[in-house]
């Protein structure tokens, strides 16, 4: 039998087991808050690292379509350069044009009055062929000459019978004058101008 101190003793024992039990318990409740919390801080990793992928992704992403970004821009800028130059050339363009007409403006009045003399001109050139076939019949008969737009009018022959005696070199000056070629025959050369201002024949003149 157990003495009553033995029993005590082992009371003692027993309810320090319990205690310790209870303390294992609490410890290991603890434990597994722990492993709880261990497991909970792993998902929020894993969320933050899913999110710092996802984040780079975009930063890629966003970087790609900012490089695309400059591209276009680099492209509007070339492309706005190139219409400035075309805009600067039409300009440039545009002020000869202007120009042109303005130069052509100015012209109109002399071509006008050109166009006026040249009428003019050719209208007296055709009385003065229709006067000499007319009125050159004899030798002392004055010879009407054809003007020759600007063109300085050389010494001419002053009737049929100068026209005639006049040497080869005033007949090749005359034949330059109109526009004649000069032939080896001096006689033909004087027929061409006289056929030339209105005289019908001057070998047939007295």
């Amino acid at each position: 039998m157990m003495s009553e101190a033995e029993i005590k003793e082992f009371a003692r024992n027993i309810k320090a087991t319990g205690q310790f039990i209870d303390e294992s318990a609490t410890e290991l409740s603890q434990i597994g808050n722990l492993n709880e919390a261990r497991n909970e801080l792993m998902r929020e990793i894993k969320n933050i690292s899913s999110k710092l992928t996802n984040l780079e992704s975009n930063v890629t992403s966003i970087k790609t379509e900012f490089t695309e970004m400059k591209t276009d821009i680099t492209q509007i800028k070339s492309e706005f350069t190139e219409m400035k130059a075309d805009i600067t050339q039409i300009k440039s363009e545009f002020t000869e044009m202007k120009a042109d007409i303005t130069q052509i403006k100015s012209e109109i009045p002399e071509m006008k009055f050109q166009i006026d003399l040249n009428f003019i001109q050719s209208e007296e050139n055709t009385n003065k062929r229709l006067f000499n076939s007319l009125l050159c019949l004899t030798q002392d008969s004055k010879i009407a000459w054809i003007q020759m737009g600007y063109d300085v009018m050389p010494e001419m022959p002053k009737n049929l019978y100068s026209l005639r005696n006049a040497h080869r070199n005033q007949i090749t000056v005359i034949c330059h004058y109109y526009k004649i070629p000069p032939s080896e025959s001096l006689i033909g050369d004087k027929q061409a101008i006289a056929e030339f201002v209105g005289v019908q024949n001057i070998r047939t003149h007295h």
